[in-house]
């Protein structure tokens, strides 16, 4: 399990580095085990990391090994997931700008962040309101 779990985090820690890449400023990405996850133009250390149980919660944990590496900094990536009933994720999408999405550039609609947390229900606090 922790090789599939390092898998993922990988792939998350590419996402990052992708944006930085498309926004013009590319850092510079490590291949060792006990280095950084990448470092800034700057030179600056960066520890990624993807925190995969906040998918069913609305907390996140820091590791303590991650704290004691010192970078100069943290990305944290949280994967919180949102429950909306149907009239509300309709409304959310009916609010979104329009855009191409993927490969097959399928339409879609982009809506805030903020707006989404707001308007949701955190899964966990779903899951204990939701009666047999």
């Amino acid at each position: 399990m922790f090789l599939q779990d390092l898998d993922v985090g990988h792939a998350a820690e590419k996402v990052i580095c992708h944006e930085f890449e498309y926004q013009g400023k590319p850092v510079f990405p490590t291949e060792g085990k006990n280095d950084f996850d990448f470092y800034l133009p700057t030179g600056q250390s960066c520890e990624a990391k993807l925190d995969v149980r906040s998918l069913a919660t609305q907390y996140a944990v820091i590791e303590t090994p991650s704290l004691k590496r010192q970078a100069d900094f943290y990305f944290h990536t949280l994967c919180y997931t949102l429950v909306f009933d149907n009239k509300t994720y309709h409304r959310l999408y009916n609010s979104g700008k329009i855009v191409k999405i993927g490969d097959y550039q399928y339409d879609g609609r982009i809506i805030p962040k903020a707006e989404m947390r707001t308007s949701g229900i955190y899964l966990d606090k779903f899951i204990r309101h939701l009666t047999p």
